[in-house]
């Protein structure tokens, strides 16, 4: 491992260290931009190249042309420019002699706004090596603000450049504010013995299985360093894009690896349990609920904390496998903590648990931020003292003074709802630390591997027996009045609905429909009938009396943000409309779908589309009309809006480090690195070993140690 280390430490080469006493202004701008070290800097990428001609005579400089010189400085000739007010900045021309025959054509170099340390160098030079493309000014040729290759270049440099044909010239983007030809100034400046210690991260016999290159290799085929066909810049490329999803599984593995080597007491499940908590329920449970209680029963009973992902799509009862797993707690002395997003949608688990558990002796509380003084403390006492089994609550179970006798799980509904940091701070009140992440957003497989490859993942595909579905449509201009009549019906068979809009006041730069718009307008349709708003920026106790009201049926037409998109729960209602629809990611729309069809009758979800919208977005809402499966609504999501926009990378660490690596257009290389990352975990220990020194202080590591 000491090789390794050591070559970590000189891949962590701060880029000032190039530069001696004085490295350059623009150096902080990179900084800024997120590049500090040698290895950063190798990760931008020219986006094009210019073909540069080979040295030669100025005889062969032709006008329009691009031209590499080599001249002996001949006359300096330097003015202040006096039109910029800013710095103390000159022009110059200077005159140089051909050097490459060492006879007597001359060419003009034309400088403008130089400051005065770039000024001292030029005119401190002897000769300049120099590129750019050649003009004429009053019959002479000259270039203007060359390129200076380098000043008083060796004989050994001027040999090779003599003999070197045409090459390639990296064209670099322009990085906050820095320019191309800094950033390719930089990169020259990179020692050999800096590129003689980068350690190949990946095993040579890896590199062979899948026709890619070393890492080293890739890195200077992509910066033009050294001569390459157009098949060996294409396996560079692909090269980089495995090395990525390499080393970001293998981080992944890493932080799978250190949670098992944290041994625990396992906590023994018998089937006579898992019998019973499956009759606990007045409905059938559906098979995949069965298996899913079994696979977390059978990770309690493991050495090691349990990391289990749940998938479900909305409706397909991962609340009944939450209760179960509860129940199964309780009967072998555990308690049992279930974070949500929401106080609604705490409320509306605190009353599934309570109706099931409370009649078994099993006691169950909701703890939110509306949980104060006295009761608060009553809560806090019957908590720590084991009479309360279950918890049920918001970031308020966080809270430093919420101490638990012998917690044995910690459920976390939606996880991108939330901050890894609370996420850590819940489990961190168990000594078992077992940790259940729900989720009700679908996850393609490749972005499961990427952000969620270090869990075990189980996956409810089936939808309980008694739901009747739901029918989506697209409502335009010409079948609004239909939808109304559709609505009124429905309202009049004693139903309610959703009316859910994208912005809560007036938007001038988006034309949006806004809450309070459609509550004034939807009034007007029914005057008749009761009308009300919701929305994130209401208080909670308003929030959750509006939710109950709506819930006893005093509300017959709840018009809403996305806040219900998560945990409204009301089987009364059937449809739900939404505005602007196109304004929603696939995955929302799919999600606020669920909220109804959640009773005993069918759903309808009409997405109502106001004003012409593009082809585009049609097509994309066509994709919610023609399928209710969850999993296909998030592949396009993720070809359309990107990873980050679709579980809230922020929230992951995963997946923001990564550079050029995209697992819309490259899901095959990250199938290959996950199957070769596992496979080498599994046989190699040295290997794992090593792994664990050096990445277990990883960002993404330690989010969850």
């Amino acid at each position: 491992m000491n090789q390794s280390t050591s070559s970590k430490k000189e891949a962590s080469t701060e880029l000032s260290k190039l530069f001696g006493r004085k490295p350059p202004r623009f150096l902080s701008q990179l900084a800024n931009a997120g590049i500090k070290k040698i290895e950063d800097l190798l990760w931008i990428f020219p986006y094009r190249f210019e073909v540069v001609p080979r040295l030669n005579s100025f005889a062969y400089a032709s006008p329009g042309a691009k031209f590499i010189g080599i001249g002996k400085i001949y006359h300096v000739d330097k003015k202040p420019n006096r039109g910029f007010k800013k710095g103390n900045l000159s022009n110059a021309t200077i005159r140089v002699l051909d050097q490459f025959n060492q006879d007597q054509n001359t060419l003009d170099l034309q400088f403008f706004n130089l400051y005065p340390s770039q000024l001292t160098r030029l005119a401190e030079a002897n000769v300049i090596l120099f590129y750019g493309e050649v003009g004429l000014f009053n019959g002479r040729k000259q270039i203007v603000n060359p390129e200076i290759i380098s000043t008083d270049p060796t004989e050994e440099e001027i040999h090779i450049l003599k003999k070197r044909s045409e090459s390639l010239k990296p064209i670099y983007p322009t990085l906050n504010k820095v320019k191309p030809e800094q950033i390719r100034q930089v990169i020259s400046l990179i020692p050999e013995q800096y590129w003689d210690q980068i350690p190949e991260l990946v095993p040579a016999n890896l590199l062979e299985k899948r026709n890619l290159l070393g890492y080293k290799k890739s890195l200077q085929i992509l910066h033009a360093m050294v001569d390459a066909t157009p098949e060996e810049k294409i396996r560079a490329r692909d090269t980089l894009i495995y090395f990525e999803f390499f080393i970001e599984q293998i981080k992944l593995l890493v932080r799978r690896s250190i949670i098992r080597n944290k041994k625990i007491k396992p906590i023994k499940i018998s089937q006579e349990q898992i019998e019973k908590c499956f009759k606990l329920f007045p409905f059938e449970l559906t098979d995949d609920q069965k298996k899913v209680i079994q696979e977390i029963s059978i990770d309690l009973d493991k050495a090691y904390s349990m990391m289990r992902l749940v998938q479900g799509d909305v409706g397909s009862g991962k609340t009944a496998v939450a209760i179960a797993i509860a129940f199964l707690l309780a009967r072998n002395g555990y308690q049992f903590a279930y974070m949500c997003p929401t106080e609604s949608l705490a409320q509306q688990h605190m009353e599934s648990f309570f109706q099931i558990l409370e009649p078994l002796g099993i006691k169950c509380h909701l703890i939110t931020g509306q949980l104060k003084g006295k009761k608060r403390n009553e809560f806090l006492e019957r908590l720590k003292s084991g009479e309360i089994s279950v918890a049920i609550g918001t970031h308020a179970l966080i809270v430093d003074d919420v101490k638990f006798k012998n917690l044995g799980m910690t459920v976390i509904d939606e996880q991108h709802k939330f901050g890894v940091e609370q996420r850590l701070k819940l489990t961190a009140k168990s000594k078992t630390e077992h940790c259940l992440i729900m989720t009700a957003t679908p996850i393609p497989r490749s972005l499961s591997l990427s952000f969620y490859g270090d869990l075990d993942l189980s996956i409810i595909k089936s939808m309980p027996a008694q739901r009747k579905g739901i029918k989506s449509r697209i409502v335009t201009g010409e079948t609004f009045q239909q939808f109304l009549s559709f609505l009124k019906t429905r309202i009049e068979m004693g139903e309610q609905a959703f009316i859910v809009v994208p912005a809560i006041e007036e938007s001038e730069a988006m034309d949006m429909t806004n809450l309070n718009h459609s509550l004034e307008r939807f009034a007007q349709y029914f005057p008749d009938l009761q009308l009300a708003g919701l929305h994130g920026k209401m208080k909670s106790d308003e929030k959750s009396e509006i939710v109950k009201r709506f819930s006893n049926k005093e509300i017959q037409i709840l018009i809403a943000t996305s806040v219900v998109e998560v945990g409204i729960n009301i089987p009364n209602a059937s449809v739900m409309a939404v505005l602007n629809p196109e304004r929603f990611g696939l995955s929302s729309l799919h999600q606020l779908r669920g909220r109804v069809g959640r009773g005993d009758r069918p759903g309808f979800f009409f997405m109502v589309v106001d004003k012409k919208i593009s082809q585009d977005s049609l097509e994309r809402l066509k994709i919610i009309e023609e399928t209710t499966d969850g999993f296909k609504i998030a592949e396009s999501d993720l070809e359309i809006r990107g990873e980050g926009d679709l579980l809230g990378r922020e929230q992951s660490g995963v997946g923001n480090q990564r550079r050029i690596a995209n697992i819309v257009e490259h899901s095959s290389f990250l199938e290959m690195a996950r199957e070769d990352a596992t496979q080498l975990f599994e046989t190699n220990q040295q290997f794992v070993q090593q792994s664990v020194q050096q990445y277990s202080n990883d960002p993404i590591v330690r989010l969850t140690i």
